[in-house]
């Protein structure tokens, strides 16, 4: 568990044990998001999606980031149909689309 209620000091430790191989799954809150590199991973499975793309982005972009030595990454969307959540998801791929028209080709986020 990776969350606001570790304390900064037990953050550098649980991803040295992490990248170690002593755990196999981080689960992780909107914290590490940002500030971490998790280039020596080659999976995201995204269980809460947010509503800006650019936030999606840049949860995958902890991974796939310099020093990533996979060839492959592999990203997974949960949600259930007919929730608020397949909602959230069909806006981000109309999102998604509209930046793909605006700004040319983007990498699949979604």
């Amino acid at each position: 568990r990776y969350d606001g209620d570790i304390p900064n000091e037990d953050r550098g430790r649980i991803m040295e044990d992490f990248k170690k191989g002593d755990y196999q799954i981080l689960l992780a809150s909107e914290i590490a998001a940002e500030g971490i590199d998790l280039q020596f991973m080659k999976c995201v499975v995204n269980y809460d999606l947010p509503w800006n793309p650019a936030r999606v982005e840049q949860r995958i972009g902890r991974v796939d980031r310099i020093g990533q030595e996979s060839l492959k990454i592999f990203v997974y969307n949960l949600f259930y149909r007919g929730t608020i959540d397949e909602t959230v998801y069909d806006r981000l791929l109309s999102r998604l689309g509209i930046f793909e028209r605006s700004l040319g080709l983007c990498e699949d986020v979604v």
